[in-house]
């Protein structure tokens, strides 16, 4: 395969991400709106602990010529991203309107606190390989899983807007 081919590869890569991201987006704001974030936040989870499994999954079978076999870890990727604010929207739900902005701001300091996350993974990965770092990881996210179906659902136990403390 030519470079021409590996750049449109990567080109689709991207369109079919972004367009998974787009369906993702719209639903995962239809269900956040009808059901609350929790539930949106319990089924990216479980494609969150998917993620590392398929590439795990998936890396046994690619090749030089099949590069088009990590299309659904892309799909998977594009899925995702409405994640941080579904769980930005789920942590002001949670909180009390005071708290509102330094809540926001230790979220937003752990996402950054988190760029080197994939630091340790890759030491790990030239430690254990790919395929357990990622068999890892999808187990560790299972706890994810878990205590994601622990979450309440603040939403339908909210105050009548009316009772809301003022704007100062």
């Amino acid at each position: 395969m030519g470079d021409a081919s590996w750049a449109e590869m990567v080109a689709l890569f991207l369109l079919m991400q972004t367009l998974s991201r787009t369906v993702s987006s719209f639903l995962s704001g239809l269900l956040a709106d009808r059901y609350g974030n929790r539930l949106v936040l319990r089924i990216l989870s479980v494609f969150l602990a998917f993620l590392p499994l398929s590439a795990a999954v998936l890396g046994r079978y690619t090749a030089a010529d099949r590069p088009w076999i990590w299309m659904p870890v892309y799909l998977m990727v594009g899925l995702l991203i409405p994640l941080m604010p579904i769980s930005h929207n789920y942590l002001l739900e949670i909180t009390p309107m005071k708290r509102h902005a330094s809540c926001i701001g230790i979220a937003n300091g752990l996402m950054i606190a988190s760029a080197f996350t994939p630091l340790l993974i890759g030491f790990l990965i030239s430690l254990f390989g790919h395929t357990r770092v990622f068999l890892g990881l999808s187990i560790l996210m299972l706890g994810g899983i878990y205590f994601s179906f622990r979450l309440g659902e603040p939403r339908f136990k909210a105050e009548p807007a009316d009772q809301l403390p003022p704007l100062p």
